[in-house]
This record gives structure tokens, C-alpha cells and sequence, in this order.
């Protein structure tokens, strides 16, 4: 082999490789561009509540309403004091099945419902079985969750205060005092 034909292999080899990352530079380019101009209903819907959410903090209405989240929903669908499954509790308060059991999680860790395994359930049943599948866990109110339910119908509509801003702007302004007692006493020493 000649010295021409090893230099044109090497060249080759530098030129594909080359290609190979522009070609991979190019793909990621179209796919962040194809993301941000074609989003999926989901990326929509959480951008749309973004700028919603922003878009209230930046005029100062308040987080939101009584009766109004989905917490809030799903404990007064549950109020009537009976067993329930995830999908009726979703079709009761207006949401899917998948946020409902989120939903019913989230307030079985603050204790507000509670939750037993249902003694009909039979497993899931064979392909082409004409059996109905009956829920794996059912759910209701405890105490706490009346309780709570009360507190919502008694203010439904009013609205929620804000506690995470609140918290916010209250240790921002103590930090702020923080730093200008320090800075003073500092002046003081160099003085």
C-alpha cells in the first residue's frame, strides 16, 4: 500500500466522522425544534396552566378557589360516606382515572382517606373473559377527611390563601434584615 492510498484512508475516516457528528448535531437540532413547535396535548395543557399560573401571580389573584382542585373534587365526590373505586371517584370530580388514584394517594398520606383491598376482587380476569373486573382497592372518607370536607363546602368558592408566597416574601425580608445587621455590625468593627 502507498503513502497516497494510507493518507486518502485516513482522510476518509476523518471526513466520515465529521459527517457522522454534523448528521447527529443536525437530528437533535429537528427534534428540539419539532418539540417546541409540535407539542404533544399533554405539554400543552402544562404550558397553558404555567403561563395561566404565572400570569395570576404577576396580576396577584390568589392560587386558586375552594372546591376548585383536584383535591378538593375528590374528597367531596368521596363525601357521601360510601366505598368507592378510582374510576367512579374521577367521573364524580371531572378527571381521569390515573389522576384520581395521584389524587387518592396524596390524601391517604395525609390521612384523609383510607383504603382497604376489595374482597370481590378476583384478579384480572383471562383474555376474552365475559367477567367484569372489579376494582383491586376501594376508598372513603376518615374523620379528617370530613372534616376537611366541611371546611370546603363552608368555603367553596372563597379564596385560598397562598401560604408557599407568603412563606417566600417572609424569608426573604428576615434575610434581607439578616444581611443589613451584619453588614452595619461589620461597618462597626472595621470603624
Amino acid at each position: 500500500m502507498s503513502d497516497d492510498g494510507l493518507i486518502d484512508e485516513v482522510t476518509r475516516a476523518i471526513l466520515l466522522a465529521e459527517a457522522a457528528r454534523r448528521r447527529a448535531r443536525m437530528e437533535a437540532r429537528t427534534a428540539k425544534l419539532r418539540a417546541e413547535l409540535y407539542p404533544t396535548e399533554q405539554e400543552k395543557v402544562h404550558k397553558a396552566s404555567i403561563a395561566a399560573r404565572r400570569a395570576m401571580a404577576a396580576k396577584g389573584e390568589p392560587k386558586g378557589r375552594w372546591g376548585e382542585s383536584d383535591r378538593d373534587r375528590a374528597l367531596l365526590a368521596l363525601e357521601s360516606g360510601e366505598w368507592m373505586a378510582h374510576s367512579d371517584i374521577g367521573k364524580r370530580a371531572g378527571m381521569t382515572t390515573q389522576r384520581a388514584q395521584w389524587v387518592m394517594a396524596h390524601c391517604n398520606r395525609h390521612g384523609l382517606v383510607e383504603r382497604v383491598e376489595n374482597a370481590d376482587y378476583a384478579g384480572k380476569p383471562p383474555p376474552n373473559a365475559p367477567v367484569k373486573e372489579q376494582p383491586k382497592f376501594l376508598w372513603r372518607l376518615t374523620r379528617a377527611g370530613k372534616a376537611v370536607c366541611g371546611d370546603i363546602q363552608a368555603q367553596r368558592g372563597e379564596v385560598k390563601p397562598d401560604k408557599g408566597a407568603a412563606a417566600l416574601r417572609a424569608r426573604s425580608e428576615r434575610l434581607k434584615a439578616q444581611k443589613k445587621t451584619r453588614l452595619a455590625a461589620g461597618y462597626l468593627r472595621s470603624m
